[in-house]
Formats: C-alpha cells, structure tokens, sequence
C-alpha cells in the first residue's frame, strides 16, 4: 500500500519493534536503537526532530542523546454537544452522542 509521506524531502528513520523493509527516504530501526541514534546524531547534519511515545524519549534521556524538548499535548474532547450544527454534520453519529 503507498501512503503519502508527511516529510518527502527529509531522511526519516522510524524506531520499531519489527523489521521493514526501507523505502525512499524511510529508514527502520529494529536493533541497537540507542548505538544508531548516536551514530545519526554524530554524522554532519542538522538536529534531529523525534516525534515518538514516551519509551523511546526515556531510553534517549537515559543516554543523554536529547539536549532540548519542546513538549505539546492534543487536548481530547470527550463529549460533543448535540447542537443543530453538528446534527447537520453527523457529528453525533460519528461520535456516537
């Protein structure tokens, strides 16, 4: 299945339990996670940008590999009001209001 990448001009290593196979700009981290991150972070080149679950941040704290953080939360709204706007959207359906 071809998905449209989110960062077509920019190498993206993504960090797996399981083994893929590489596509175009996309590589997959299964093994040595810690050791191949540090090598990334030595080569020649601008920051890395991890966007990722907190296992992954606590195993690269642990090794001093993050040197700044910038921390965002996605709210989640749990109960959307039946009002006549979203009736006519289905939003309550979609929902289940």
């Amino acid at each position: 299945m071809d998905v449209i990448w989110s960062y077509p001009n920019q190498h993206t290593y993504v960090v797996s339990q399981h083994e893929w196979n590489a596509h175009e700009n996309v590589s997959f981290i299964a093994e040595n996670i810690i050791e191949t991150i540090y090598e990334l972070r030595n080569q020649k080149g601008k920051d890395i940008w991890l966007v990722g679950g907190g296992e992954l941040i606590s195993m690269l704290l642990t090794a001093n590999l993050i040197d700044e953080m910038q921390i965002t939360y996605m709210p989640v709204i749990p109960f959307v009001p039946r009002t006549t706007q979203s009736l006519k959207m289905g939003i309550d359906k979609k929902f289940q209001v």
